[in-house]
């Protein structure tokens, strides 16, 4: 503790208490593992009420539809930081404003990455899988909005944790 005290006055910052920043992490944490695991478990349900043939197919779709989920984490990330400097320096009108813009510059990033993905799926599937992958081009596009609004909700997530009191 007093080392700590010490590195924190000699480079300037205040002390920071933990327990909202550890209550705030949990929450995040914690909200972010529940998204995952709802996300994720579209595969499961088909092959708990499908065929394996059917999981099979379905998780051809899931895999090619998703992949700008990869890219997903460095646009939220950038977006988070200039989240935080507006909600550091700026009123709360200001943050409200930004968070609106960060949502909807995510959710039509994701909806410009998705949805082609989404239409290209059922030839994907079929020219890298095999014929035997036949996909259903509205099942396709259903789980590219699902992904895109994953993103967007990703977003919105965060910024309520920014919007809570200390």
């Amino acid at each position: 503790p007093a080392m700590r005290a010490s590195v924190c006055r000699r480079r300037g910052a205040a002390l920071v208490p933990w327990r909202p920043i550890l209550s705030d992490l949990l929450g995040l944490l914690a909200g972010s593992y529940l998204a995952i695991v709802l996300f994720n478990v579209g595969p499961l349900i088909v092959r708990l009420w499908g065929t394996a043939e059917q999981t099979g197919r379905f998780m051809a779709m899931f895999v090619i539809v998703r992949l700008p989920l990869f890219f997903a984490g460095a646009v939220v990330s950038g977006l988070l930081a200039t989240l935080v400097r507006t909600y550091e320096q700026g009123s709360a009108d200001s943050f409200r404003r930004a968070s609106r813009a960060a949502a909807g510059a995510a959710a039509g990033l994701s909806l410009l990455a998705c949805v082609p993905l989404g239409l290209l799926a059922p030839w994907a599937a079929r020219t890298f899988f095999g014929s035997a992958y036949e996909v259903d081009t509205t099942q396709s596009l259903l789980v590219a909005v699902s992904t895109a609004s994953f993103v967007t909700a990703l977003v919105l997530m965060s910024t309520t944790t920014f919007g809570r009191p200390s």
